[in-house]
C-alpha cells in the first residue's frame, strides 16, 4: 500500500472514532436493579420507573439505587424511600439540564465535548441545588474550560459555604477566582472565609467580599489573600456602617490594624 493510501486509510479511521465518541451520548446507562426487599413491594413498581427514566437519560441511576438501600438500611417507611428517590432522579435531571445548557467545550475538540457528562459531576451539581444552592450562581463555575473533576470540587465548595449561610452567587464568583489563581488551596477556602468573618467580626457576607477583593489584588495566593483580609482591621461596627473589609485606616471611625481603638486593662 502507497504511502498516500495510508495516510487516506488513517484519516478515515480516525473519523470513525470521532464518530463513535459523538454517538456514545445516546447509549442508555443500565437500569440498576433493586434490593429484594419485602419492604419495597407496595412502591417497587414506581421505582423502578424511576431509575428506568434516569438510566434512559443517562442520569447516574445507581444512586438513586444507593438512595434506596439507605433508606431500607435506616428503617425508613417505604412511601418515604419513594420520595425521596423521586426528589434525588428530579435533582439529578435539572443539574443534567443545566451542565448540557452551559458546561463549556474543552480546548481539546468537539470529540471530547460529545462525551457524555461525568456522572460525579451531575450528582456534586444536583447536591448542590438540594442544599439550597441557586444553580445560577455556579455559571462561573460550570462555563468554564476546567476538567469536570476541577469543576466539581468547586461546586462542592460554594455547596460547603453556601450550608453555612455565605450568599452562593458570591460564592460562586469568589470560588471562581481562587480557582484559577489558586486550584490546590480550594480546600482550605471555607476555613479561609471563616477566619476572617470569626476575627474581624464581619458579616458572611464581607468577609466573602473581603476575602474575593483581596484574592483579584493581592496576587495568586489564596493565604495571601486570606492574611491580606486579616490585616484590614474592620470591625462589626464598621461593617454595620456599610464599609468593608480593608478600609483606610485614616478614615473616621477606623480603628486601625493593631486595634488600637480597644482600651487595655491595667495589669495588677
Amino acid at each position: 500500500m502507497t504511502s498516500r493510501c495510508l495516510s487516506v486509510a488513517r484519516a478515515i479511521a480516525g473519523a470513525g472514532v470521532v464518530f463513535m465518541v459523538a454517538v456514545a451520548p445516546a447509549r442508555a446507562a443500565e437500569v440498576p436493579a433493586l434490593p429484594a426487599d419485602a419492604r419495597l413491594e407496595p412502591v417497587r413498581a414506581p421505582l423502578e420507573k424511576t431509575l428506568a427514566r434516569a438510566a434512559g437519560d443517562g442520569l447516574p441511576a445507581e444512586l438513586i439505587a444507593g438512595k434506596v438501600r439507605e433508606g431500607l438500611a435506616k428503617g425508613v417507611a417505604p412511601e418515604a424511600i419513594r420520595a425521596a428517590a423521586e426528589r434525588l432522579a428530579t435533582s439529578l435531571a435539572s443539574a443534567a439540564t443545566f451542565l448540557r445548557a452551559h458546561r463549556a467545550a474543552p480546548a481539546a475538540g468537539p470529540a471530547v465535548a460529545a462525551s457524555p457528562l461525568a456522572p460525579s459531576l451531575i450528582q456534586t451539581v444536583a447536591e448542590a441545588e438540594m442544599a439550597g444552592v441557586d444553580l445560577d450562581s455556579l455559571l462561573p463555575l460550570v462555563s468554564s474550560k476546567d476538567g469536570d473533576a476541577m469543576v466539581g470540587r468547586a461546586v462542592a465548595v460554594v455547596t460547603d459555604l453556601t450550608m453555612r449561610g455565605y450568599p452562593s452567587r458570591r460564592s460562586g464568583v469568589v470560588v471562581k477566582e481562587i480557582a484559577d489563581r489558586d486550584a490546590r488551596a480550594l480546600g482550605r477556602v471555607v476555613a479561609g472565609v471563616e477566619a476572617i468573618r470569626v476575627e474581624q467580626t464581619v458579616s458572611r457576607a464581607d468577609a466573602l467580599e473581603a476575602l474575593g477583593r483581596n484574592m483579584v489584588t493581592g496576587g495568586s495566593s489564596l493565604d495571601v489573600a486570606v492574611a491580606r483580609a486579616l490585616e484590614g482591621g474592620d470591625r462589626a461596627g464598621n461593617a454595620a456602617e456599610g464599609t468593608s473589609p480593608g478600609k483606610s485606616a485614616d478614615a473616621p471611625g477606623h480603628t486601625g490594624n493593631t486595634g488600637a481603638g480597644k482600651s487595655k486593662k491595667p495589669k495588677k
